[in-house]
């Protein structure tokens, strides 16, 4: 038989097998089963963390590589393995198989940020090396799009929000994750030239957490539910900043008038936000992958990525373009992989064998990351003040120190 009609043969019985499996899975596992979840989310994506091979970008600890296998097929969490139905939170919820219930617990620390934070700056990196001038915390994306006097209550504001909680509940202001100031403008880019038009674009990176909440929809991925829900979010809160700035435009925001801070949301590149979603089992949202192959393409037009050739790089085939946005995808994965078995398994002193002793534990740990914020607030000199003044000032306002420091 030829080789073409043995692929196709091959093709249309792996496929069969794979909808009886689908179906089996879909009918015989409940909604929040954590392997049915995992069997409609995992993309290829999901699998490159376990492809790559063990360079800079693509390297893992074993941990990570147990960890991620077992995340990959939908496995029990070989980490907690050891403290399943144990105790852990304020609640004293006991520990799943899966780890995932430990993964989603409003615990103190860092939180989902292990995660999130080194994969804005991944996508930061690859932005820039794409030609692209941005940076991170966009304050100042209405600047110069909003007339005043809306703008100049709206800076003060800000002014005062820049020091409170990257998260916190106070903020009325918005501060996408990354701001592009020469994106390409038109969704269909076909050259990588200088002529391409450019304007602002606006990024917003999430981090899925294993919970079922957010993998309970069976007609939607989870993470393109998600990017959903984000361009959503930021309406809503241009829709607020207007009735808080702009009241005499809007009114209550019952009028359907659009203010000037709606408007001016709307003049970013897509009209709107940009969602940059990874999910829990590795997969990114559809608008993530386009935005790796758009920094491939202008990436290699510059020359910056010119390093990235089949000639170096065996792992791909193709041009240029194909293997940068191998490499891209690669560090994508790996990145998000490791902070999430980093996240989890961090999280493990949390266990203990009894619920009034985990309760007690979250609350010394929330205690103790209440208290080491810097001293004297949020303003400029407390955020470039060295971290051995807080010794000193604790030194200053004790009772000791006080007699001693007057003589």
């Amino acid at each position: 038989m030829p080789v073409q009609g043995t692929k196709a043969l091959t093709d249309e019985v792996e496929g069969a097998r794979w909808t009886v499996l689908d179906a089996r899975i879909r009918t015989q596992l409940p909604v929040e089963d954590y392997e049915r979840q995992c069997w409609q989310n995992v993309s290829r994506q999901s699998a490159r963390a376990l492809q790559n091979p063990p360079d800079e970008l693509g390297f893992l600890s074993n941990d990570t590589v147990v960890d991620t296998w077992c995340e990959y097929l939908g496995q029990p969490w070989p980490g907690g393995r050891d403290h399943v139905g144990l105790f852990f939170g304020h609640n004293g919820e006991r520990l799943d198989k899966y780890g995932r219930n430990l993964a989603s617990a409003p615990l103190p620390g860092k939180g989902f940020r292990v995660i999130h934070d080194p994969l804005e700056r991944l996508v930061l990196d690859i932005l820039r090396e794409a030609g692209f001038i941005g940076h991170q915390q966009g304050w100042n994306m209405y600047h110069g799009k909003v007339p005043s006097p809306y703008i100049d209550s709206y800076s003060t504001t800000i002014n005062r929000e820049r020091g409170v909680g990257r998260h916190s509940k106070e903020r009325i202001c918005m501060a996408p994750d990354l701001i592009v100031y020469n994106y390409p403008s038109t969704e269909h880019v076909r050259h990588a030239g200088r002529n391409a038009s450019t304007a602002s674009a606006i990024f917003e990176v999430k981090t899925l957490s294993p919970g079922p909440s957010r993998y309970k929809n069976v007609q939607q991925l989870a993470v393109e539910s998600r990017a959903t829900a984000v361009v959503s979010e930021y309406v809503r809160k241009a829709k607020a900043i207007d009735r808080t700035f702009a009241s005499d435009v809007v009114g209550d925001g019952s009028s359907g008038v659009a203010g000037p801070f709606e408007q001016a949301l709307s003049t970013f590149c897509n009209g709107r936000v940009i969602p940059i979603v990874a999910g829990a089992f590795g997969e990114v949202n559809k608008e993530f992958d386009d935005v790796l192959k758009l920094c491939a393409r202008f990436a290699v037009a510059r020359g910056d990525a010119v390093y990235n050739s089949p000639v170096f790089d065996t792992d791909e085939k193709g041009n240029a373009e194909a293997v940068t946005l191998m490499v891209y995808r690669r560090s994508v994965a790996a990145t998000c992989a490791r902070g999430r078995s980093l996240h989890k398994r961090s999280r493990l002193h949390f266990v203990r064998g009894s619920a009034a002793e985990a309760a007690n534990v979250a609350r010394e740990a929330k205690e103790h990351f209440t208290s080491s914020g810097r001293p004297g607030g949020y303003g400029f000199s407390a955020r470039h003040a060295p971290r051995e003044y807080a010794f000193y000032e604790q030194f200053c306002s004790s009772r000791d120190g006080q007699s001693y420091w007057m003589g």
